[in-house]
């Protein structure tokens, strides 16, 4: 799941993200806490990636290369552009939510 929220910095979009989770699990019960538990879930800069389409359009890409295969390419964009959500590991399932 990806948190790409537009016109927030990293550190604001990690807050809203955090309470949008918090709901979540709140309205959603046991099952969606569940899935929650075992999902990867990162939340970008909305300052700068995914709104910026123009001077940001590669970047925006190896935010997505790196979060979801950092194993393969790493480009130095973590806990700049993108982050885990905090308190969170890195599970197997993924999800985009804008």
């Amino acid at each position: 799941m990806a948190f790409a929220l537009c016109g927030f910095s990293l550190a604001d979009s990690q807050q809203l993200a955090q309470q949008a989770m918090q709901q979540l699990v709140a309205t959603g019960g046991g099952a969606v806490a569940a899935a929650l538990e075992h999902a990867r879930i990162i939340v970008t800069d909305g300052l700068h990636v995914f709104s910026r389409p123009g001077p940001w359009l590669v970047q925006s890409l190896e935010v997505l290369v790196e979060a979801l295969h950092g194993e393969a390419q790493g480009y130095g964009h973590e806990g700049r552009l993108w982050a885990p959500l905090e308190g969170r590991g890195r599970g197997a399932a993924t999800a985009a939510v804008t």
